[in-house]
């Protein structure tokens, strides 16, 4: 009986100590985790930094309307296209909100050129020093054309987007 009483007591000691080890395996592996993503973290760190610098180089201030409107010029000098209108139209309504990070400075810009000049000028600005987001545009003849007539004039309305720091 004495040796009945010891060996289940022996069980239920032998229970309890698989699953105190189950959770000092988990807590064991969840710290080997988590120390072995820290290692990287200072080389983490100057690649965030160096991605930051980047895009901090490519941003607009939106209190410099001036060199800001000379971005679009330098473009259109750039394209030989001729620009008619351009207007910035500011920073977004934020409305009690909070304004973004990167706020948007919105610009309409109607450019007038030859269709190849055109998309000169839209391929400046996509890769030019300056994050844009090309929120809408409409793209019509200017003028009356002759039925089979090549070229001529085109007149680009974009409605687009800077990012700006804060």
């Amino acid at each position: 009986m004495v040796l009945l009483a010891g060996l289940l007591l022996r069980i239920g000691l032998l229970d309890e100590a698989r699953a105190l080890l189950a959770e000092k395996e988990i807590a064991g592996n969840r710290s080997e985790t988590i120390v072995r993503n820290g290692s990287g973290l200072a080389r983490q760190l100057e690649a965030l930094k160096s991605a930051m610098e980047k895009l901090e180089a490519k941003l607009i201030r939106s209190d410099n309307v001036g060199k800001n409107q000379q971005y679009f010029y330098e473009h259109e000098t750039a394209a030989g296209v001729k620009i008619s209108v351009l207007r910035a139209q500011g920073l977004p309504k934020t409305k009690g909100k909070v304004l973004p990070l990167f706020p948007p400075v919105a610009y309409n810009v109607v450019v007038e050129g030859a269709f190849p000049q055109l998309v000169t000028f839209l391929s400046g600005l996509e890769q030019g020093e300056h994050h844009y987001r090309l929120v809408s545009f409409t793209l019509q003849r200017a003028g009356v054309e002759q039925p089979g007539a090549k070229g001529g004039k085109v007149i680009l309305n974009i409605n687009l987007e800077l990012l700006a720091s804060s």
